[in-house]
Formats: C-alpha cells, structure tokens, sequence
C-alpha cells in the first residue's frame, strides 16, 4: 500500500472499472478526484459533511451525497458537480454501470426510517 494523500476524514471512495478514475469523499470538505491515483487529488464541490460517492464503469457519471444536503451529479469524470434533488440526510448512493441508473438512500436523524431515491437519467431527475 501506498500513502496518496493527506490525513482527512475520509468517508467513500470509488473509481472507474479500470481504476483509472478515482474519486473520494471527506467529512466537512471536498469531493477529491484523481486520474490513476496520482498526487495531488483535486478538490471539487463544496464543503459539505460529504457521506458516499459512487461511479460509473467509465468514470463519466458520477454522484456524491452529503448529509443534510443534496445529490450532487457529475456528467464530465467528476470535474464539475451539479446540486440535484431534495435537500435530505443522504446516507449512501449507487451507480449503475452505464451511469443511467443512480439510487440514493436517505437517513433521518429521528431515527424513523428514510426512504430510497432513484433516477433513470443520470441524476438529472429523482423519485
């Protein structure tokens, strides 16, 4: 194992089926990307209590969600992130192969149960 980067409060990572494409989450910052784990990882986004982040096969599509925050989508390799559906307590997200089929879960503070968000058109639209 080799050290990438710095000490964060890192809480996902994800990357490309061929690894080329990495992308990695951290408490209170950034959205962090890389191409083939290479120094420095990039910091996208906002700060945000950033929870999971998943990405497609082909490292295009990809999505980040922050508790008490939104799903935010990436349609360009994770170099620029769109703000999409409800502002909720996102706890975990998916990503089909393809990158047309994401689903997010949502995690109340009440402890009452959330529900299962899905979208068929790479994150534009949530249900």
């Amino acid at each position: 194992w080799v050290t990438r980067d710095t000490s964060r409060r890192w809480y996902s990572v994800a990357m490309s089926g061929d690894g080329a494409l990495q992308t990695a989450v951290a408490h209170i910052d950034y959205i962090y990307t890389s191409n083939w784990g290479n120094n420095p990882w990039n910091p996208k986004g906002s700060v945000l209590a950033w929870k999971a982040v998943a990405v497609s096969s082909n490292g295009i599509f990809q999505t980040a969600v922050a508790g008490n925050g939104s799903i935010y989508v990436s349609s360009d390799s994770g170099s620029n992130w769109a703000a999409k559906g409800q502002l909720l307590g996102w706890s975990a997200v998916s990503v089909s192969s393809g990158g047309s089929i994401m689903v997010a879960v949502e995690n109340t503070s009440e402890g009452s149960g959330g529900k299962i968000y899905e979208s068929t058109d790479s994150g534009n639209s949530w249900n």
